[in-house]
């Protein structure tokens, strides 16, 4: 069993084991090994708050949220992969509702590291119709894309 310095056994990829039965695999860039990449043995949470914050798992399932994949042994996945619930859209490994929220992503300015993302809610001025222009006035707002059907996305470069 190969260990990573600072403890937790390797797991994933070609170089990496699988982990026992009570932990989860941690991929820090969350792409689930992706490109033989590793990530680190982590016991699973005993418990998880009731928290819903809808994230794809490296298992292809949607789980409430990272705790409740990590309780059943899966990491969040970036890749995507897992069907979007009805009346959310995909956030990179998040699921954001299509009628209060708006997905903000953070563009990585350091290489080999993934991009950021979150779902954030929509300001008041947004309303059951709401396009980009409801965004112009928050952060990156004037780099918006998508509508009230499909989910917006705001991308902000570097960071």
């Amino acid at each position: 069993m190969v260990t990573r310095d600072g403890g937790g056994s390797l797991c994933g990829g070609l170089g990496g084991d699988a982990c026992a039965a009570d932990e989860w695999c941690d991929f820090s860039r969350d792409d689930c090994g992706g490109s033989d990449g590793t990530g680190v043995c982590k016991p699973r949470p005993l418990s998880c708050d009731d928290s819903f914050d809808p994230v794809c798992g490296c298992d292809g399932v949607v789980h409430s949220n990272p705790c409740d994949g990590q309780a059943v042994g899966a990491d969040v996945s970036v890749l995507g992969g897992c069907p979007v619930e009805i009346g959310f859209f995909a956030c990179g490994s998040r699921q954001c509702r299509l009628d209060t929220q708006y997905c903000q992503r953070t563009g990585s300015d350091i290489g080999g590291e993934p991009d950021g993302f979150a779902c954030i809610e929509q300001p008041g001025t947004c309303g059951a119709l709401a396009t980009c222009a409801c965004l112009a006035n928050e952060p990156c707002g004037t780099e918006c894309s998508g509508d009230d059907a499909t989910g917006m996305t705001v991308i902000c470069f570097g960071g």
